[in-house]
């Protein structure tokens, strides 16, 4: 298993940027979800989004964004979007857009262009429209 640490980090974007997925996955797989600490949660979240393993994204993000203790630290505002991204990407675009809608950060670029596309997977144009003149 490997260590969670910045330079292993590094090595996982760079691994990302050059197009180097399979080495990526393979050491993404080589952490175990539930031993990644909340400050890379986040992080490792969005790897896995973005090497195409959304569904791992939920499952890390889930005790995050949805923590069975009420006394947890609150999720972010990043949090919450990236949570919503790997569902819309997963087909569960209707509970992202509430999620992006709840979080009244439309003033954030990229909670707006997320929901634009939570809006267009639906084929609901017309909101994902109106979104930037808001």
């Amino acid at each position: 298993m490997a260590i969670l640490d910045d330079n292993l980090i590094n090595s996982i974007e760079e691994d990302i940027r050059l197009g180097n997925i399979e080495s990526a996955k393979k050491t993404l797989s080589s952490l175990s979800r539930t031993k990644i600490p909340r400050k890379f949660i986040l992080r490792m979240a969005n790897f896995s989004r973005r090497i195409g393993n959304h569904r791992w994204s939920v499952h890390l993000l889930n005790p995050v964004v949805r923590p069975k203790e009420l006394h947890k630290v609150a999720p972010s505002v990043e949090e919450w979007t990236e949570y919503a991204i790997c569902l819309t990407r997963l087909g569960a675009s209707q509970e992202a857009i509430e999620i992006l809608l709840n979080l009244k950060a439309l003033d954030r670029p990229e909670v707006k262009l997320n929901l634009a596309f939570a809006h267009m997977v639906d084929w609901d144009y017309d909101p994902a429209i109106k979104l930037p003149e808001q």
